[in-house]
């Protein structure tokens, strides 16, 4: 696929199983050590292609290498696991994304109902003129760019993105609707006094959706990584697919941030 937009940097979860072995030679990854084996050979494989990555616990840090770690909202036969990229930008970002998605292929990857796609968009603004202005003025940049991410994708949350997606990701526990957050929000807009408690990122975060970051627009993560986190999409390893998810939510940050 020809990709059209450069964009900011992102990053990409990719929630899946994988197989190593032939079906009449498992009777399924149960034990931790039967998992970490499946995990590091699809591992290696990467390693093949000239990626860096490492199999590693379950934990929230960011990496400049890939890594894949357990992943325990994921159901099936096969090795549960999740592929979490390093910060991408660009050709070279969906190169390695392509590298991966080919890497999960041949350790017998796949995906069911219960995978999805996470997308991380970064919001760092890089702008001259947005740098130049006082710490307080670029924190309420990007309070208004969460404002108008969330009041977008709300207003065509139900006939635009849920159509994007099967039926398991229009409202489940790991990605829930953000249509009554945004009313919400679109409420303390118009009330001065309640809008003042969305005056920083980490408020915004926290007033908005309660610190939960199980919605299908996460803004909790801004405070740790400085990003906005897409979770509707449903899981794929197919490269053409994932990259069309980060082509469309970086049109909707695009959109915020004019």
């Amino acid at each position: 696929m020809k990709i059209k937009n450069d964009g900011k940097k992102f990053g990409v979860e990719i929630e899946c199983l994988i197989n190593y072995l032939p079906q009449d030679q498992h009777d399924g990854y149960h034990t931790d050590a039967q998992q970490k084996a499946a995990k590091q050979v699809l591992a290696d494989k990467m390693i093949s292609k000239g990626l860096q990555c490492q199999v590693m616990v379950y934990n929230h840090q960011t990496y400049p290498f890939w890594k894949i770690v357990p992943d325990g909202s994921v159901h099936g036969s096969e090795c549960p696991c999740e592929v979490v990229s390093p910060p991408l930008k660009g050709a070279e970002g969906y190169r390695q994304l392509k590298l991966v998605c080919e890497a999960i292929q041949e350790c017998g990857g796949k995906v069911n109902v219960s995978c999805g796609l996470h997308v991380h968009i970064n919001l760092k603004r890089s702008r001259s003129a947005d740098v130049a202005r006082s710490g307080v003025a670029r924190q309420q940049l990007i309070v208004n760019e969460l404002k108008n991410i969330i009041l977008f994708y709300a207003k065509f949350e139900r006939y635009g993105f849920d159509y994007l997606a099967p039926a398991s990701r229009r409202n489940n526990g790991m990605c829930k609707s953000i249509t009554t957050k945004a009313a919400n929000l679109y409420d303390a807009i118009q009330d001065g006094e309640s809008y003042n408690n969305f005056t920083t990122p980490e408020t915004a975060a926290r007033n908005l959706f309660n610190n939960g970051r199980y919605w299908k627009v996460n803004c909790e993560c801004y405070v740790r990584y400085n990003t906005v986190e897409f979770r509707q999409a449903a899981g794929s390893i197919e490269f053409d697919k994932i990259a069309n998810w980060i082509e469309i939510v970086q049109a909707v940050v695009k959109r915020a941030y004019e």
